[in-house]
Parts: C-alpha cells; structure tokens; sequence
C-alpha cells in the first residue's frame, strides 16, 4: 500500500522540528541555583523580612519575548515592568525569600517549624531588598496543531538587588550588599514570567547568605548579658513563701499574671507590685510593652533588664495594688506537682492554669539548665509562671517539643529556673515578711 506523501512526509517534519527547538535562542538546561549557602553554625537573633522594593519606572522594557521557527511563537512585544503578568510579581518574592533564609538556619520572627505557631519573635534585624534591574528573555510556546501560542513560558531572568540589613536596636543600616543572580526555566510553565523572577529573587537570597559579612552579622554572639553592660545588683523584695496547698486560693492568685504585648502576645507574673518577669522573645528590642491585667485594664511597662541568652526579661509598672506571687529560689524535685499559668493562644484565655509533674531537668542548646514538665502550654504561655504545688514561683515558661506537623504541645515543656531568671537579670532576692502577696486577704 502506498502511504500518502503527506503521512511519509511526517516523520521528517517531526525530525525537523526537534531540530529547530534544540536551535532555540532560549530553553536548554536550567542554570543551576547557587549552591545552598551552609548551615549558619550559630544561633542568629530573629530577623523578620521588611519586604522588597522595586526601582524600575513601570512601563520600562525589562526583556523581550523571542521568536524560534515551530518553538516560539512569534510575539511582536517586550516584557513590561508594571504590566500584566509582571504587575503583581513581588508579592510572591517575600515567600522564596522566607524559604530561603529558613533552610539556611536564620531565625525567623514566625518560624514555620515552630511549635507555637501563633508566638512571634521581635525582630532584632529588619531584611530589606531594593530591585534595580531585570533583563528577561522569554519564549511562549507554540501549539503544533492550532498554531496558536500556548500561553506556557519558559527562558531566562537576570535580577540586581540591594540588599539592606537594619538594626532594630541601633536604629541603622548595619549591611549591605549588592548581588546580581539569574535564573532559567526550560520546561515552559503558565505564569513562567512570574516563576523566573521568584526563582532569580531566591538565588539572590542564597547569594547574600553566602557572604561572609551578613553570616558573621548574624551570627555574633551574645556575651553574658545577651549586649547589656554589667548592672548593679537589683533588688526584689518577695513575699513570704505560700506553705498552704494552691487550691484554696487559685483564683486569686492567677490574678498576678498578665498577657504581655499584643500581636504575637506572651505571658508574666508579678514578682513585686510594680516588678513583672518575662520572657525576652515576649519583649524583643522593644523598650516598652503593653501589659493587661486579669481585669482587663491595659497599662504600659518599661523594658527594665532583659537577658537574651537566658530569654528572660524584667519590666516595669507603677504600683498601683498589684498583688505578686514569691518567688522560691529552690528547684523542685522529679514527680513534684507544678502548674503552669498564661494566656494560651488568645488574649480572651488569659490567665489559664494547667497541672502536670517536673518530668525531669535538661540543658538547653546552650548548655542552660531547664526544668522538663508536662502542665499544658500552648502559644501566648511564652514568660507564664511555672508555679510549685503551694502557689509560689519556680520557674518561666520557655518553650516545647511538638509531633511531626502539629504545632499544639504533647505535654514536653520547659521552663527557666526562676533562680536563672534572676541571676541573669542581675536581681537580688530578698524576702520580706511584710510584702503583700496574691490569695491573702
């Protein structure tokens, strides 16, 4: 049987279209990322990412859409900065670069491993980036049957961005460096504009992480007092110990502990009418912090000391009747009864109280004494007294282990030795028998 020229025809025509998409002026294999920048082999304040600007003129030609016989389709027109599909590309940017930075190991003001997720991190660091140049070359696809574009893109991105680091503390610019990265896509995508651009703006990131200024800025390390200068002993007058069981006078006790702060809120306790103990993360660099008390009024406390490296902090309030909790400088022992108090998630649940068990005692990442117990706690409990079976203070809630992807706590919990908490802050204890104390009339 005869085949018909156009069918003999078609295995030729197939060949030379293979060959004349291998000819394409874009395409080819992808540019590979730059090798992931390592693992950051310290601990680094939160850095909290400020977003990205861009400095090109909408409307400026930042590429070109090229023409390839049977490949690309044959577009008379430019890519435009400011114009469809480019106008809402950075809003994507602040996600790869997040991604980014958390593979490299920098600590993020919302950690996504976290186990509390609804806990943020006060920034220490603000990471900003300024575009100023795109050059693109991209080829729209060609639909072998109707001729038609097929609206998939594939091709190359070139990206500069100025990347700045600022100090939250000091109130300045502290790094910065200019990159220039690339990326190319060659199995054509929808949006494949949009994915170029997403994928040079994280080669970007992973190019600055790979600097050894940023990784060493990151990465100093705290001395003693977490940055503070050596202070003067301070002291607290603490209440008698509380020697009758926590039951009978609970609800009046919970009334020393108060939510700190607002988004991304924590948890305190009043340690004397106008001394307050938290966690440091609670109070970041701010030096001042909103407090609300079991009452629902809200007044504002003066960041007094904080200790970065223990996580604790103290702040200030002018007394105006507050009742606090003593505190008992002594650990409690393996099996003892505890009961954690804070406002777990929201700031409706304030003043929550939770029973458990000291499970047993473990050193931090840092080589610092923790007390393991398994009294519930959740986000917002963050700086919550960890209270010993007759009321007094033994501890700060600090942290938790969570089970594969559920961010709530299975009852592995730590807690700050209330004796670390002051030793840190650099604060005296002193009892005093006639300091007034939450529960007694």
């Amino acid at each position: 049987m005869r085949v018909p020229l156009p069918l003999r025809a078609l295995p030729l025509l197939v060949a030379a279209c293979v060959v004349l998409s291998a000819c394409a002026p874009v395409g080819g294999r992808d540019v590979p990322d730059p090798p992931a920048a390592p693992e950051l082999s310290a601990a680094t304040a939160p850095v909290e990412y400020a977003g990205s600007r861009v400095d090109i003129r909408p409307g400026t030609r930042v590429g070109d859409y090229r023409y390839a016989m049977l490949s690309c389709y044959p577009f008379d027109s430019h890519v435009v900065w400011g114009r469809s599909p480019l106008r809402d590309a950075p809003e994507s940017w602040g996600e790869r670069v997040r991604e980014v930075l958390h593979e490299a190991g920098v600590t993020l003001t919302r950690d996504p491993d976290a186990l509390f997720r609804t806990e943020k991190r006060n920034a220490r660091y603000l990471l900003g980036a300024r575009v100023t140049g795109i050059e693109m070359t991209v080829c729209d696809g060609i639909d072998w049957f109707s001729g038609d574009a097929t609206g998939r893109q594939r091709g190359r991105a070139e990206i500069t961005v100025d990347w700045r680091v600022y100090s939250v503390l000091k109130e300045r610019t502290v790094f910065s460096r200019t990159v220039e990265a690339e990326a190319k896509l060659a199995d054509a995508a929808r949006n494949g504009e949009v994915l170029l651009l997403d994928r040079a703006m994280a080669n970007a990131a992973r190019t600055l992480l790979g600097t050894d200024g940023v990784r060493k800025l990151l990465t100093a390390p705290d001395d003693a007092s977490g940055g503070e200068p050596r202070r003067a002993k301070l002291e607290v007058a603490s209440p008698p110990l509380y020697t009758e069981p926590l039951r009978g006078k609970a609800d009046r006790v919970r009334h020393a502990v108060v939510t700190v702060g607002a988004d991304g809120h924590g948890s305190g306790v009043f340690v004397t009418p106008a001394l307050i103990l938290t966690n440091q993360h609670v109070v970041g660099a701010n030096d001042r912090m909103p407090v609300t008390l079991t009452d629902g009024r809200r007044v504002m406390a003066r960041v007094l000391r904080r200790d970065r490296r223990r996580d604790v902090a103290v702040l200030h309030v002018e007394p105006d009747g507050h009742t606090p909790v003593p505190i008992r400088a002594d650990s409690p022992r393996i099996a003892d009864t505890v009961y954690a108090v804070g406002t777990p998630l929201d700031e409706d649940l304030a003043a929550t109280v939770t029973r458990g068990t000291v499970s047993a005692f473990r050193e931090s990442e840092r080589g610092l004494r923790l007390i393991q117990a398994d009294a519930d706690i959740q986000g917002g409990n963050s700086g919550g007294p960890l209270l010993d079976a007759r009321g007094n203070v033994v501890g700060l809630a600090v942290s938790g282990v969570q089970a594969g992807g559920d961010p709530t706590s299975i009852g592995v919990n730590f807690f700050i030795p209330i004796a670390a908490a002051l030793d840190h802050l650099d604060l005296a204890l002193r009892r005093d028998a006639d300091a007034p104390r939450a529960g007694v009339r």
